[in-house]
């Protein structure tokens, strides 16, 4: 897309400037958004081995490990989600 922006911006159309400027502060902020999504992710990840022995060892139903895995799952996901949609905000980086 850059180059089709570049070529917008120097036909000197001001809306078009706003407009790529929205997008990459909206990219921007749902990327920088994401970090929180990314600690959650590893923690449930890391979480659900010892909380499914816990249950293993009670002799209780899996529900909370379960719950703990779908909520690291549904994180890793909207991670990804994200990621893909709005990296190129990043401009190759992380």
């Amino acid at each position: 897309m850059l180059p089709l922006w570049h070529a917008r911006l120097a036909e000197g159309d001001e809306s078009e400037l706003r407009s790529l400027q929205a997008e990459i502060s909206q990219a921007s902020t749902a990327l920088e958004n994401l970090s929180g999504v990314r600690t959650l992710g590893k923690i449930t990840t890391w979480l659900a081995l010892p909380v499914s022995a816990v249950e293993l060892l009670l002799e209780v139903p899996p529900f909370i490990s379960t719950t703990v895995t779908l909520a690291g799952f549904l994180g890793w996901q909207k991670d990804d989600q994200v990621s893909k949609k709005c990296h190129w905000a990043s401009y190759g980086g992380t």
